[in-house]
């Protein structure tokens, strides 16, 4: 059986959380993650006061949501909903 090397399968990838994104004014963006149902766990780098401050800036890190995922994810989410709600 052939092992698995996460380590050598970890350096492979382009690792975006190991660079600092900054937005125009200079501030390092943490590395957030959408629940809305057209992007359901889709990741990007955004000020935290996106739309409330004057800095508007966002990159996506994850560039494609399969469509499957955009149709079951928000239906795991609402099941959980429901669950939480039902205890």
């Amino acid at each position: 059986m052939a092992r698995l090397s996460l380590t050598r399968l970890c350096l492979q990838e382009e690792d975006h959380e190991l660079e600092e994104v900054r937005c125009k004014h200079g501030f390092v963006l943490p590395l957030l993650t959408s629940w809305t149902p057209r992007n359901p766990s889709r990741r990007y780098w955004g000020y935290l006061y996106y739309g409330a401050r004057s800095c508007d800036f966002w990159l996506w890190k994850d560039e494609y949501i399969d469509p499957r995922s955009k149709f079951v994810i928000p239906k795991l989410l609402g099941r959980i909903s429901e669950l939480e709600h039902s205890i």
